[in-house]
Protein backbone atom coordinates (compact mmCIF):
# COMPACT_ATOMS: atom_id res chain seq x y z
CA UNK A 1 0.00 0.00 0.00
CA UNK A 2 1.54 3.26 -1.11
CA UNK A 3 1.73 6.02 1.43
CA UNK A 4 0.78 9.48 0.27
CA UNK A 5 2.29 12.49 1.93
CA UNK A 6 0.15 15.58 2.16
CA UNK A 7 1.72 18.80 1.13
CA UNK A 8 1.17 21.35 3.90
CA UNK A 9 -0.64 24.49 2.86
CA UNK A 10 1.50 27.43 2.01
CA UNK A 11 0.97 30.30 4.43
CA UNK A 12 1.36 33.71 2.97
CA UNK A 13 3.67 35.97 4.93
CA UNK A 14 2.71 39.09 3.04
CA UNK A 15 0.54 40.59 5.77
CA UNK A 16 2.54 43.78 6.04
CA UNK A 17 0.17 45.46 3.57
CA UNK A 18 -3.01 46.19 5.46
CA UNK A 19 -6.23 46.25 3.49
CA UNK A 20 -8.53 49.05 4.55
CA UNK A 21 -11.40 46.58 4.43
CA UNK A 22 -9.91 44.42 7.18
CA UNK A 23 -10.69 45.23 10.77
CA UNK A 24 -7.96 46.24 13.17
CA UNK A 25 -8.68 43.15 15.25
CA UNK A 26 -7.86 40.91 12.33
CA UNK A 27 -4.58 42.73 11.79
CA UNK A 28 -3.58 42.52 15.44
CA UNK A 29 -4.46 38.82 15.61
CA UNK A 30 -1.75 38.03 13.06
CA UNK A 31 1.04 39.39 15.22
CA UNK A 32 3.42 37.02 16.94
CA UNK A 33 3.98 33.31 16.33
CA UNK A 34 3.27 32.24 19.89
CA UNK A 35 1.07 34.44 22.04
CA UNK A 36 1.90 32.35 25.11
CA UNK A 37 5.56 33.45 25.08
CA UNK A 38 7.05 36.82 25.90
CA UNK A 39 7.25 38.59 22.54
CA UNK A 40 10.29 40.27 21.13
CA UNK A 41 10.39 44.04 21.15
CA UNK A 42 9.69 44.09 17.42
CA UNK A 43 6.52 42.03 17.82
CA UNK A 44 5.36 43.98 20.87
CA UNK A 45 5.97 47.38 19.30
CA UNK A 46 4.20 46.45 16.09
CA UNK A 47 1.22 45.27 18.11
CA UNK A 48 1.11 48.47 20.18
CA UNK A 49 1.40 50.75 17.17
CA UNK A 50 -1.30 49.00 15.16
CA UNK A 51 -3.69 48.79 18.09
CA UNK A 52 -3.23 52.17 19.76
CA UNK A 53 -1.63 54.51 17.21
CA UNK A 54 -3.85 53.75 14.21
CA UNK A 55 -6.34 56.37 15.43
CA UNK A 56 -3.79 59.15 14.89
CA UNK A 57 -3.06 60.93 11.64
CA UNK A 58 0.63 60.10 12.09
CA UNK A 59 3.16 59.33 14.81
CA UNK A 60 6.79 60.30 15.40
CA UNK A 61 9.76 58.21 16.46
CA UNK A 62 13.04 59.31 18.00
CA UNK A 63 15.85 56.76 18.07
CA UNK A 64 15.50 52.98 17.84
CA UNK A 65 11.79 52.12 17.70
CA UNK A 66 12.11 48.39 16.81
CA UNK A 67 9.68 48.95 13.93
CA UNK A 68 9.93 47.77 10.34
CA UNK A 69 7.47 48.20 7.48
CA UNK A 70 4.68 49.61 9.63
CA UNK A 71 1.63 50.36 7.43
CA UNK A 72 0.99 53.68 9.16
CA UNK A 73 2.22 57.21 8.65
CA UNK A 74 5.47 57.45 10.61
CA UNK A 75 7.74 60.49 10.91
CA UNK A 76 11.32 59.64 11.89
CA UNK A 77 13.05 62.43 13.84
CA UNK A 78 16.80 62.64 14.32
CA UNK A 79 18.06 63.32 17.81
CA UNK A 80 21.16 65.06 16.48
CA UNK A 81 19.67 67.22 13.72
CA UNK A 82 17.76 70.19 15.22
CA UNK A 83 15.21 68.07 17.06
CA UNK A 84 13.29 71.12 18.27
CA UNK A 85 12.69 72.41 14.73
CA UNK A 86 11.87 69.04 13.19
CA UNK A 87 9.60 68.19 16.12
CA UNK A 88 7.69 71.45 15.69
CA UNK A 89 7.20 70.81 11.95
CA UNK A 90 6.07 67.25 12.64
CA UNK A 91 3.47 68.32 15.21
CA UNK A 92 2.09 71.01 12.91
CA UNK A 93 1.80 68.38 10.18
CA UNK A 94 -0.29 65.99 12.26
CA UNK A 95 2.09 64.06 14.52
CA UNK A 96 -0.03 63.22 17.57
CA UNK A 97 1.81 60.28 19.15
CA UNK A 98 5.43 59.46 19.88
CA UNK A 99 7.86 56.56 20.31
CA UNK A 100 11.13 57.60 21.97
CA UNK A 101 14.09 55.47 22.99
CA UNK A 102 16.29 56.07 26.03
CA UNK A 103 18.89 58.17 24.22
CA UNK A 104 16.30 60.75 23.23
CA UNK A 105 14.04 60.52 26.28
CA UNK A 106 15.39 63.45 28.31
CA UNK A 107 15.83 65.72 25.30
CA UNK A 108 12.33 64.93 24.05
CA UNK A 109 10.70 65.58 27.43
CA UNK A 110 12.57 68.89 27.80
CA UNK A 111 11.28 70.03 24.40
CA UNK A 112 7.74 68.69 24.66
CA UNK A 113 6.07 71.66 26.35
CA UNK A 114 8.07 74.53 24.74
CA UNK A 115 7.53 73.07 21.26
CA UNK A 116 3.81 72.59 21.83
CA UNK A 117 3.55 76.19 23.04
CA UNK A 118 4.80 77.25 19.61
CA UNK A 119 2.86 74.70 17.59
CA UNK A 120 -0.36 75.49 15.75
CA UNK A 121 -1.80 72.05 16.44
CA UNK A 122 -2.31 71.40 20.15
CA UNK A 123 -4.56 68.36 20.39
CA UNK A 124 -4.71 67.02 23.93
CA UNK A 125 -5.15 63.33 23.19
CA UNK A 126 -1.50 62.46 22.67
CA UNK A 127 0.35 59.27 23.55
CA UNK A 128 3.96 58.43 24.34
CA UNK A 129 5.83 55.12 24.40
CA UNK A 130 9.25 55.29 26.06
CA UNK A 131 11.71 52.47 25.38
CA UNK A 132 14.37 51.99 28.07
CA UNK A 133 17.09 49.36 28.42
CA UNK A 134 17.02 47.67 31.81
CA UNK A 135 20.61 48.65 32.59
CA UNK A 136 19.66 52.34 32.41
CA UNK A 137 16.27 52.11 34.11
CA UNK A 138 17.25 53.50 37.53
CA UNK A 139 19.03 56.58 36.17
CA UNK A 140 16.26 57.57 33.77
CA UNK A 141 13.45 56.91 36.25
CA UNK A 142 15.10 59.24 38.77
CA UNK A 143 15.16 62.02 36.17
CA UNK A 144 11.61 61.43 34.96
CA UNK A 145 9.93 61.35 38.37
CA UNK A 146 9.96 65.15 38.61
CA UNK A 147 9.64 66.09 34.95
CA UNK A 148 6.78 68.52 34.32
CA UNK A 149 6.16 67.26 30.77
CA UNK A 150 4.19 64.34 32.21
CA UNK A 151 1.65 66.87 33.46
CA UNK A 152 0.59 67.30 29.82
CA UNK A 153 1.00 63.62 28.86
CA UNK A 154 -1.72 61.40 30.23
CA UNK A 155 -1.19 58.40 27.93
CA UNK A 156 2.30 57.11 28.68
CA UNK A 157 3.65 53.58 28.45
CA UNK A 158 7.23 52.82 29.49
CA UNK A 159 8.69 49.57 28.14
CA UNK A 160 11.84 48.24 29.84
CA UNK A 161 13.67 45.56 27.86
CA UNK A 162 16.68 43.31 28.40
CA UNK A 163 19.76 42.49 26.32
CA UNK A 164 17.81 39.87 24.38
CA UNK A 165 15.44 42.66 23.27
CA UNK A 166 12.47 41.24 25.14
CA UNK A 167 10.31 43.30 27.51
CA UNK A 168 10.91 42.71 31.21
CA UNK A 169 8.70 45.36 32.82
CA UNK A 170 6.07 47.82 31.64
CA UNK A 171 4.94 50.94 33.47
CA UNK A 172 2.25 53.60 33.26
CA UNK A 173 2.81 57.04 34.75
CA UNK A 174 0.70 58.41 37.60
CA UNK A 175 1.09 62.14 38.18
CA UNK A 176 0.56 63.64 41.64
CA UNK A 177 0.38 67.41 42.12
CA UNK A 178 0.22 69.18 45.46
CA UNK A 179 -1.54 72.08 43.74
CA UNK A 180 -3.03 72.06 40.25
CA UNK A 181 -1.74 75.61 39.73
CA UNK A 182 1.85 74.60 40.46
CA UNK A 183 4.15 73.35 37.71
CA UNK A 184 6.03 70.90 39.94
CA UNK A 185 4.89 67.31 39.75
CA UNK A 186 5.64 63.96 41.33
CA UNK A 187 5.53 61.16 38.79
CA UNK A 188 5.07 57.59 40.00
CA UNK A 189 5.85 54.62 37.76
CA UNK A 190 3.01 52.15 38.14
CA UNK A 191 3.98 48.60 37.20
CA UNK A 192 1.73 47.05 34.56
CA UNK A 193 0.78 43.51 35.55
CA UNK A 194 0.84 41.79 32.18
CA UNK A 195 -0.03 38.12 31.85
CA UNK A 196 2.16 37.13 28.94
CA UNK A 197 0.01 34.09 28.27
CA UNK A 198 -2.70 36.51 27.12
CA UNK A 199 -0.79 39.75 26.61
CA UNK A 200 -2.69 40.73 23.47
CA UNK A 201 -5.86 41.18 25.53
CA UNK A 202 -4.22 43.53 28.02
CA UNK A 203 -5.07 47.26 28.13
CA UNK A 204 -1.67 48.95 27.92
CA UNK A 205 -3.14 52.47 28.01
CA UNK A 206 -5.76 52.48 30.81
CA UNK A 207 -8.50 55.08 30.97
CA UNK A 208 -7.17 57.66 33.41
CA UNK A 209 -10.32 59.77 33.23
CA UNK A 210 -11.98 57.41 35.70
CA UNK A 211 -10.09 59.08 38.56
CA UNK A 212 -8.91 62.65 38.01
CA UNK A 213 -7.28 62.86 41.48
CA UNK A 214 -8.63 66.35 42.04
CA UNK A 215 -7.47 67.76 38.72
CA UNK A 216 -9.63 70.66 37.57
CA UNK A 217 -11.28 70.45 34.15
CA UNK A 218 -11.98 73.74 32.37
CA UNK A 219 -14.28 74.34 29.44
CA UNK A 220 -14.66 77.45 27.34
CA UNK A 221 -16.77 78.77 24.48
CA UNK A 222 -13.74 80.33 22.81
CA UNK A 223 -9.96 80.21 22.90
CA UNK A 224 -8.13 81.53 25.90
CA UNK A 225 -6.38 84.87 25.92
CA UNK A 226 -4.55 86.39 24.15
CA UNK A 227 -6.45 84.99 21.18
CA UNK A 228 -9.94 86.11 22.23
CA UNK A 229 -11.50 88.03 25.04
CA UNK A 230 -14.81 89.55 26.01
CA UNK A 231 -16.14 92.62 27.77
CA UNK A 232 -19.32 93.11 29.76
CA UNK A 233 -21.55 96.00 28.65
CA UNK A 234 -24.47 97.48 30.59
CA UNK A 235 -27.32 98.95 28.57
CA UNK A 236 -30.72 100.55 29.20
CA UNK A 237 -32.83 99.08 31.98
CA UNK A 238 -29.69 97.40 33.37
CA UNK A 239 -29.57 94.70 30.69
CA UNK A 240 -26.12 93.27 30.18
CA UNK A 241 -24.37 91.61 27.27
CA UNK A 242 -21.00 90.04 26.56
CA UNK A 243 -19.24 91.38 23.48
CA UNK A 244 -16.36 89.28 22.22
CA UNK A 245 -13.11 90.76 20.94
CA UNK A 246 -10.68 88.99 18.65
CA UNK A 247 -6.97 89.73 18.61
CA UNK A 248 -6.44 90.04 14.88
CA UNK A 249 -3.36 92.24 15.11
CA UNK A 250 -1.29 94.02 17.69
CA UNK A 251 -1.56 97.77 17.95
CA UNK A 252 -1.09 100.29 20.75
CA UNK A 253 -4.15 98.98 22.54
CA UNK A 254 -3.51 95.40 21.61
CA UNK A 255 -7.05 94.58 20.50
CA UNK A 256 -9.28 95.02 17.46
CA UNK A 257 -13.02 94.98 17.96
CA UNK A 258 -15.03 92.67 15.76
CA UNK A 259 -18.69 92.10 15.06
CA UNK A 260 -18.77 88.81 16.96
CA UNK A 261 -22.13 87.74 18.39
CA UNK A 262 -23.14 89.17 21.74
CA UNK A 263 -25.00 87.33 24.44
CA UNK A 264 -27.69 89.13 26.41
CA UNK A 265 -27.80 88.24 30.09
Amino acid sequence: MALMRRTPPVCSTDWFSVDSQHSMEATVAQLGLNSGAIPTMSVLMRFLILKYYSQYYSFCTVGNDFLQDVPLSRIVLSLYDQLNTSMLHAIDNGCQAFVVDEQGAERFLDLYMPVHDLARQRSLDKSLILLIAKRNQTHLFDRMRVHEAFRELANVLIVVYDEQERPTDLYNTVVDMSDVLERSVNVAMELVAVKWTSWKNHSFFPDKARDLNGYVLRTSMCNYLPFTGYERLVGPRNWQCLRFRDRQAIDMVGWHRTTAPSFVL
